[in-house]
């Protein structure tokens, strides 16, 4: 945005909801979901361009003003109807997972936006902390956490059925912010194997170009879905610094965490199997 204010983000079209077929001006086929993904990023991008954060903080009008942006593109669009009668808001439809981050010398004011199942992650020296909440069905429930793919009770469409939400910290010490979309981090058995496979890949690298390749070759690995993940490393002066301060950590992450869930863990994946086939 400026030299004092950075944005990330990510954005995951949902296929389920947003399956339909949409024709663009030039003649692109795609589905809904995957042209509201990025319907929505270039909305985004616009706002950065404007290099005015201030815009960002009004809630209620960025609502409204994307959901206005989404309806004058939609009617760019031919569709091809799917015969599916639905009362979800089904077009153009996405997640979104956000940070604005507004540094200053007394330290940095984070804004943490999202609507859907993507996440807002802050990775300090000590911990990986969880700066979103998933919009899904009893999500304050820990027994649903045991199943994928729960249903979505708030994602951004062009019908304006959705809320951002916002969440403030005030954050002085050095951090790894990061936003990622579901494929990223759902195919990990516990929160604690994708913190360790985000430091494991930082402590093998030589550099952020080096960072990148490895998140994206383990992330890879496991995902079993589209996945998009961004992140920025505040507070150090080099990546050489900040390699510094985790070196180690991923060997204690499983030595503390892992290692001794391990039978927890095997009992998890069985209540989902069971959980899964008596859905069936």
């Amino acid at each position: 945005i400026d030299d004092n204010c950075i944005f990330i983000s990510v954005y995951d079209g949902l296929g389920g909801a947003g399956g339909s077929i949409l024709t663009s001006s030039n003649g692109e086929q795609h589905t809904s979901a995957y042209y509201g993904s990025r319907l929505v990023r270039d909305f985004f991008a616009d706002l950065c361009n404007q290099s005015d954060p201030s815009l960002f903080l009004d809630k209620k009008g960025m609502q409204n003003k994307l959901t206005g942006y989404l309806k004058d593109e939609l009617n760019h669009f031919e569709s091809e109807s799917s015969g599916i009668i639905s009362k979800k808001s089904n077009q153009l439809p996405t997640t979104l997972a956000a940070i604005l981050i507004d540094n200053d010398p007394s330290g940095s004011r984070l804004i943490s936006m999202w609507a859907g199942d993507s996440r807002c992650y802050c990775l300090t020296k000590k911990e990986l902390q969880l700066l979103s909440i998933d919009d899904v069905k009893n999500n304050n429930n820990p027994s649903d956490f045991l199943m994928s793919d729960m249903p979505m009770t708030n994602y951004i469409n062009a019908e304006g059925r959705f809320e951002i939400n916002f969440k403030e910290i005030k954050i002085n010490d050095p951090c790894v912010l990061i936003t990622a979309t579901d494929g990223c981090f759902a195919y990990y058995p516990t929160p604690m194997h994708f913190e360790k496979m985000l430091i494991e890949t930082l402590e093998a690298s030589n550099d952020i170009d080096k960072w990148k390749d490895n998140l994206i070759k383990h992330i890879s690995e496991v995902a079993q879905d589209d996945s998009s993940i961004a992140l920025v490393a505040l507070g150090w002066s080099s990546f050489n610094e900040l390699k510094s301060n985790y070196i180690g950590q991923s060997d204690k992450i499983f030595n503390e965490y892992i290692s001794p869930l391990e039978p927890q863990e095997k009992e998890i994946r069985k209540m989902k199997l069971e959980i899964e086939s008596q859905k069936k």
